[in-house]
């Protein structure tokens, strides 16, 4: 009381509310765990896109499934995941760059490609000052010989239908008057007749064999005979499977820089050879007086252009500037270039810093010194800085000196090598610190968890007991079938794990269009990938778009429909027989109806014999549980009088209520559909005198509609009326 009332007077006092105020918390928050092509090790990060995910921990790679999952989860609706790249071990690429005029032997080709070359050509380099190392370009055309010699019994008007190069179909028609007798023409009549009407080849005979050759030479010429009447096993009999040129450039009349340089690694050592703009650039790998290159008068590929003059090094002594370290672990980070540009400034003693990824330009950092580390244009204090720096280095300084200018190929980062990943580093631990699905333990929000890379009997124990034990049912697991599962290996598999309410488990995995095809093959169409990411995704969308939120079911057409899939990985799960196989074992069907799209056919957790035994009951009751634990932090430490006790149960009654007045529980009516019990009996003496206020809920869930009955029968109602009327 704001002092004694002593006169007549007007007094505020403040009590605390009956109903404490319910704090929001978010029910699809993904914890997602497993290999990533580059990103902090063993570290949860968030990410509210996929695109925020492949800036932080790059896009895809073939055998990762992280990248697809995380993809599928922010496609179907998701939007909060937390990442944690698993691995232990690896190494981070670095690279010095330097000061000073130290430089390297180098020569130029003078002419530009592409290259009009001939087979045997060569390129003779001297390194160094040491023996000659010979180059050569080797291509061969792309033939095939008839499987019969002549003569050959054709009829008029008789076919053979036949691509060169991948081009579209030509056909060749032998007509009688161009033989002395069709019915035994000779292979060089069958020849002269294709050479006139083919195009981009020539036909030979062979020992009396007729043979086709591409005018091209090298990997890209292919001759593939299509068919054709007189294609057949009596008369030319030409084997139908393309057969492809040979050498190390595709085309020999037309070979480009890359490909030029691609032979001179292969066939010199001691020097780099790269693509400089279209044309190509040879590089003693030692610097100085002592360094140099020269491309011999004897060298017969003289379209390139390069001179035979020694090119060598100067010297006068180099200083290393500073040293840029990958920010993270792996092979990514030999991808990286650094090159070193004047200021925008206009400041001598500054420089513009370029960082290139896979040839591509990532970042761009203006007016750097390395000469005052006070100065806020600092490079390490640029580039380091936490929010605003490099996603791809960071920088240590090495001395006080500008680093030199430099273009293609500029300062290489190498020495990247991959972390170890297997199940032991995806399941993780707690020491000597946090690692795997264990690295999770930091985020408290987390209310969904898979590991795409880790569909094993190992690692989903693992998740299970993770959701149930170690985060006390708050998380729901979201498992992959094996890669390859049938029906059969499903059952086995299922037999392996330990039934828990808090994971669901579905079948069989998902296609999806392509999404890079210079990773998973320019003419694959689709992949095969883990449904983990797709399934959490859809519960995130139900969760934000559904009145119930997480208490529906991820299931059937409208509620467990997945966007983008375009495929299943068997058709085994379309067959009826092999869904009574799986279902009964608690395994969700992926499916399709025609018309509709894929869907996930099923809503069963691990364990039927729980409490709460479907998906959309378990994750709602969970929700429940977490908001009640958030919002009842007020009572704690408090007197446990019948007061706080009636405040508790008011808390728990409006967190209830909204799911009752939406449909989310067994009926509308909240009588029949939840209880809250803090009643003296159960706050008995002895439960006050240990410390606690207990509080009992009892919630009436909605079972979901599993099997649909439709009982048809004869309306015999007019029938029965008329009996009734005559009676």
């Amino acid at each position: 009381m704001a002092g004694e009332l002593l006169s007549s007077k007007i007094v505020v006092q403040e009590v605390a509310p009956r109903i404490a105020a319910l704090p929001v918390v978010q029910t699809a928050v993904l914890g997602a765990v497993g290999q990533a092509v580059r990103g902090p090790l063993n570290s949860a990060t968030l990410v509210t896109s996929f695109e925020e995910y492949a800036r932080i921990f790059g896009e895809y790679r073939s055998g990762f499934e992280l990248p697809l999952g995380v993809r599928q989860f922010f496609l179907q609706g998701g939007r909060t995941a937390h990442i944690v790249r698993a691995g232990t071990g690896g190494a981070a690429s670095s690279g010095i760059a330097l000061s000073g005029s130290d430089a390297s032997g180098t020569v130029l080709s003078a002419n530009s490609a592409p290259f009009d070359l001939e087979p045997g050509q060569n390129l003779v380099v001297s390194v160094d000052g040491g023996g000659d190392q010979t180059a050569t370009f080797d291509a061969a055309a792309a033939f095939v010989t008839a499987g019969n010699t002549g003569p050959y019994a054709l009829a008029d008007n008789d076919t053979l239908t036949l691509r060169i190069n991948g081009g579209s179909v030509q056909t060749i028609t032998f007509n009688a008057s161009e033989f002395a007798n069709i019915a035994a023409a000779t292979a060089a009549e069958v020849a002269a007749v294709v050479n006139a009407e083919g195009s981009g080849l020539s036909a030979t005979v062979n020992a009396n064999a007729v043979r086709i050759t591409s005018d091209r030479r090298g990997t890209s010429s292919i001759v593939e005979i299509t068919g054709g009447t007189g294609n057949t096993i009596g008369k030319l009999n030409f084997s139908t499977t393309p057969v492809n040129g040979t050498g190390d450039v595709a085309n020999i009349d037309s070979v480009t820089a890359s490909e030029v340089a691609a032979v001179l690694t292969a066939d010199v050592t001691g020097a780099t050879s790269v693509v400089s703009g279209s044309q190509v650039r040879i590089t003693s790998n030692t610097s100085g007086l002592s360094s140099s290159v020269q491309v011999k008068g004897t060298s017969t590929a003289i379209a390139i252009g390069f001179d035979n003059a020694v090119h060598s090094g100067s010297a006068s002594g180099l200083t290393s500037s500073f040293t840029a370290t990958a920010s993270s672990v792996g092979t990514w980070g030999n991808t990286v270039v650094l090159l070193v540009r004047p200021a925008s400034s206009g400041v001598a003693s500054e420089f513009n810093l370029e960082i290139q990824v896979n040839g591509a330009v990532a970042e761009r950092f203006a007016n750097l010194t390395t000469l005052t580390p006070s100065a806020a244009n600092y490079v390490s204090t640029v580039v380091n800085a936490s929010q605003t720096g490099s996603l791809y280095i960071t920088v240590a300084v090495n001395n006080a000196v500008r680093p030199n200018d430099n273009t293609a190929p500029g300062v290489a980062l190498t020495g990247g090598a991959e972390p170890t990943v297997t199940d032991t580093q995806l399941i993780g631990g707690t020491s000597p610190s946090l690692t795997g699905i264990r690295a999770l333990d930091t985020v408290e929000d987390v209310t969904l968890l898979i590991v795409p890379d880790g569909a094993t009997v190992g690692v989903q124990n693992a998740m299970i007991t993770y959701a149930e034990l170690t985060r006390s049912r708050r998380i729901f697991a979201v498992l992959d079938s094996p890669v390859g599962a049938t029906a059969a290996v499903m059952l086995t598999h299922m037999a392996s794990l330990t039934a828990t309410e808090n994971a669901a488990m579905y079948w069989p995995r998902i296609r999806i269009p392509n999404p890079d095809r210079t990773v998973y093959g320019a003419d694959v169409e689709n992949i095969v990938q883990s449904h983990s990411g797709a399934l959490a995704g859809v519960m995130a969308r139900n969760d934000a778009g559904v009145p119930i939120g997480p208490f529906t079911n991820p299931a059937n057409v409208e509620d467990g429909r997945l966007f983008g899939v375009v495929g299943l990985e068997t058709s085994e799960v379309l067959e009826e027989a092999k869904r009574d196989l799986v279902f009964p074992k608690r395994v969700n069907p992926i499916v399709r109806v025609n018309g509709q799209g894929f869907f996930a056919d099923g809503a069963r957790t691990m364990l039927g014999t729980s409490n709460f035994p479907s998906v959309g009951e378990r994750r709602g009751v969970s929700t429940i549980e977490i908001q009640a634990v958030a919002a009842l932090q007020f009572a704690k430490n408090k007197p446990n009088t019948p007061e706080l006790r009636e405040r508790v149960e008011n808390t728990l009654i409006q967190i209830i209520l909204p799911y009752v007045q939406v449909g989310a529980l067994a009926s509308r009516d909240p009588s029949k559909a939840f209880f809250v019990d803090v009643s003296d009996q159960l706050n008995n003496a002895a439960v006050q005198a240990a410390g606690q206020l207990k509080a009992r809920i009892g919630l009436a869930t909605a079972k979901p509609a599993e099997f649909i009955v439709l009982l048809v029968t004869q309306d015999t109602r007019a029938l029965e009326e008329l009996l009734q009327s005559q009676g």
